[in-house]
């Protein structure tokens, strides 16, 4: 796994589909945390756990994290957000639309491998 120093980690509940170990997490509506599915989604933070529905996992919301990185693959310095799954992809917003932004990533890492990232939540517009 990616190199890893967490400033802050935080226990949540998993909410209405299970969670898989380093994707990229947001919060449903009663504070649960799910997994981040689109360039849109708020993302709160990544999973240092996988766990089942109801389960208490800790998450990473500040520092450096490792992230399962999706179709592409991820270069330093790249802006990372979710993709379908969750995982890391580099942020590439249409004119005019929105993505939110986990942090930056800190090496390169092949589509299905473990980058680490800098945590810097942000959005960005293209």
């Amino acid at each position: 796994m990616a190199r890893q120093y967490p400033l802050l980690e935080f226990p949540f509940t998993v909410g209405a589909t299970p969670v898989v170990v380093a994707t990229q997490l947001k919060l449903d509506v009663s504070g649960n945390v799910v997994v981040a599915t689109a360039v849109t989604d708020q993302i709160i933070g990544v999973a240092q756990e996988s766990g089942a529905i109801g389960l208490q996992i800790n998450v990473i919301v500040d520092g450096i994290c490792a992230v399962l990185t999706g179709a592409g693959g991820l270069t330093p310095g790249a802006l990372v957000t979710a993709d379908a799954t969750g995982q890391g992809i580099a942020a590439a917003p249409a004119a005019g639309v929105n993505n939110f932004i986990l942090g930056y990533a800190l090496e390169t890492a092949a589509a299905g491998a473990f980058c680490a990232v800098l945590i810097s939540k942000q959005r960005i517009q293209g």
